[in-house]
């Protein structure tokens, strides 16, 4: 997916850092806009949903909150209630992510069910909802939402064209590859996170495209998505099974390849 990331200007910086250092402060004026079921359920837990942007993580959540009766915490929404033109730099999504683990845990505290509508995908951005559920006792579940590859991309250029008025996303279908890391992205997803379970310290995502305007720059965005670094090694080494196709696989094979991403 392609969230257009802007430059922080001066003056969003700013509101970011003013934001950081009253955390408190804004999850109080922010809780009135969480729409959360009156009287409170009373058995708190928490449900994060995960998933790339344009699967249907949203409407899901939604769904899900008028049948458990939960409160919705959606981190596009808040994001675009706290800045008007979002920078989607790392201190702002830290902010961000601060805020939301403050409304979090003061609906958890008056006794709600809590759905957390974000995308998830890295187990770092899980962490402080793990941590918020283990102090506090509740039960915690994880959601993934996944669609099919053209339904995904369909809904994405649609909203680049007409977004709906209760959509906060900025993510849309444009830029190279994007085909190629939807398919590729759960199952990517879920090799990493079984790592972590299995206590693998190190996972090698294989080659990056070589330069920004590569037909395959959407694979890089998505591996460099998960945290991890660049590391430079000698090269990999292909080994031909038919050697006699091999070259026709060099000269046509990368190409079908982009242009089905």
């Amino acid at each position: 997916m392609n969230r257009r990331v802007r430059p922080s200007a001066v003056a969003t910086r700013r509101q970011t850092q003013a934001l950081a250092a009253s955390v408190p402060d804004v999850v109080a004026a922010l809780r009135a806009e969480i729409a959360a079921p009156d009287p409170p359920h009373g058995q708190p837990a928490l449900l994060l949903m995960m998933g790339f942007p344009g699967v249907g993580k949203s409407h899901c959540a939604r769904l899900l909150a008028s049948r458990l009766r939960a409160a919705h915490v959606a981190s596009d929404h808040l994001r675009s209630r706290l800045f008007v033109a979002a920078s989607y730099a790392q201190e702002e999504n830290a902010a961000v992510f601060r805020i939301i683990d403050g409304l979090v845990e003061r609906l958890i505290e008056e006794r709600h069910r809590v759905i957390v509508d974000a995308t998830h995908l890295r187990r770092a951005a899980r962490e402080s909802m793990t941590d918020i559920a283990r102090r506090r006792g509740v039960p915690l579940e994880h959601l993934l939402i996944t669609s099919d590859e053209a339904e995904t991309l369909a809904r994405l250029a649609q909203r680049r064209r007409a977004r709906a008025p209760d959509d906060r996303s900025d993510a849309d279908e444009d830029g190279p590859g994007m085909g190629l890391v939807i398919r590729a992205g759960v199952f990517g997803f879920l090799l990493v996170d079984a790592a972590w379970l299995f206590g693998v310290g190190r996972y090698d995502m294989w080659g990056l495209s070589e330069t920004a305007d590569d037909p395959l720059a959407g694979v890089t965005e998505f591996k460099l998505g998960f945290g991890g670094d660049v590391v430079e090694w000698i090269g990999a080494l292909e080994t031909p099974v038919t050697r006699w196709l091999f070259p026709v696989w060099r000269l046509f094979g990368r190409r079908r390849l982009a242009r089905s991403a």
